[in-house]
């Protein structure tokens, strides 16, 4: 690990919360009802939950675009899956 400089390790770190965050949506998409309710919890509790994880896989991918130059486009096209699935949100 010595010879991968840290700037290197630092966005490793920040591509894999990325990838967790895009699991986290990708799994409540599949999980949500018709209402848009998580199982087991009540309409508010599931927006704030879902809110959360959609402010932090944009923001992260909103750094990751501006910082990690060689992997600015997969930074766009996951920022623009996040938002493609907001859309039926204002349907």
């Amino acid at each position: 690990m010595a010879d991968i400089p840290a700037k290197r390790r630092g966005f490793a770190g920040l591509w894999c919360g990325n990838f967790a965050f895009l699991l986290m949506m990708l799994g409540a998409a599949v999980v949500v009802d018709g209402n848009g309710r998580l199982p087991g919890l009540n309409e508010a509790l599931s927006i704030v939950i879902l809110s959360c994880i959609v402010a932090g896989g944009l923001s992260l991918d909103v750094v990751l675009a501006i910082l990690d130059g060689r992997r600015r486009g997969i930074a766009i096209a996951v920022a623009l899956v996040y938002l493609l699935m907001l859309l039926p949100l204002f349907a």
